[in-house]
């Protein structure tokens, strides 16, 4: 490991000193579910990826590593079953009388998520499109939805969400190339 980081061993040795549990309790929590899937329909205002997308993604993805699944044309290919994904998994938290906040199609924007997740909820979930850049990887993201009449250009960037304050317990990525990059021992992906 480099200087600087901390592996997840030590740092939940550190947050549960003496058996005693992090200040973060869950009783702390207020919301249960919040989830985003831009789902990117055919034909959708959505699907049409703006300039600096379409520039990310080329930049970032080279001839042979292109990934003709994300985005042809200019169109961001649709992810067909991502809606149904979070709408499911919210209904099983609705069934159990917990909080459940879903943002689809525009809704499920890189503003909004900047937004949403500085309420506790204690589960997140996002399903979109994934880039992954070996060689930069901080160029690497999630694709939003794709909402000219924010400020955010619809990716969230690897190097952006370091400064995001989420208080969740678990956060699920449900994108392509979410899990590839240099495995080291004890830490994971």
């Amino acid at each position: 490991m480099g200087e600087g980081q901390i592996s997840c061993s030590l740092l939940i040795r550190e947050t549960q000193k003496d058996g005693v549990k992090s200040q973060r309790t869950m009783s702390q929590k207020t919301e249960g579910f919040l989830a985003f899937a831009p789902v990117f329909k055919n034909g959708s205002y959505n699907a049409t990826a703006m300039r600096s997308t379409v520039n990310f993604i080329d930049s970032t993805l080279t001839d042979e590593t292109r990934r003709s699944h994300v985005i042809s044309k200019n169109i961001l290919l649709e992810l067909k079953e991502s809606e149904t994904e979070v709408t499911t998994i919210s209904e099983m938290f609705q069934k159990e009388n917990q909080t459940s906040t879903v943002f689809l199609h525009e809704e499920a924007s890189e503003n909004q998520i900047k937004q949403s997740i500085i309420n506790p909820y204690k589960y997140l979930h996002i399903a979109t499109h994934g880039i992954f850049n070996p060689t930069n990887p901080e160029l690497s993201g999630l694709i939003f939805a794709q909402n000219r009449s924010e400020k955010e250009d619809g990716i969230l960037y690897q190097s952006e969400s370091y400064f995001l304050k989420t208080k969740c317990d678990l956060l699920t990525l449900s994108a392509c190339e979410t899990g590839l990059g240099e495995y080291i021992k004890g830490e994971g992906i």
